[in-house]
């Protein structure tokens, strides 16, 4: 599963603009900051504003995702 979230995260990152200032700090706020507050399941939506998709991690490993 974390490796799930750390494909979902890593897309969601390059999907906006990449490793800028402002998504560091949604990074920092949405899922570094609330710490053990938050279930982790939540943590990625809470980010991007939808669930984590197996298919990044998919992608991410040279894998067909159709």
């Amino acid at each position: 599963w974390s490796e799930v979230l750390g494909a979902n995260t890593t897309q969601w990152i390059r999907n906006n603009g990449g490793l800028t200032l402002e998504n560091g700090d949604r990074v920092r706020a949405k899922v570094l900051a609330p710490g053990g507050e938050i279930a982790p399941g939540k943590l990625f939506p809470n980010l991007s504003g939808y669930e984590a998709k197996i298919e990044p991690l998919l992608e991410a490993r040279g894998l067909d995702t159709k």
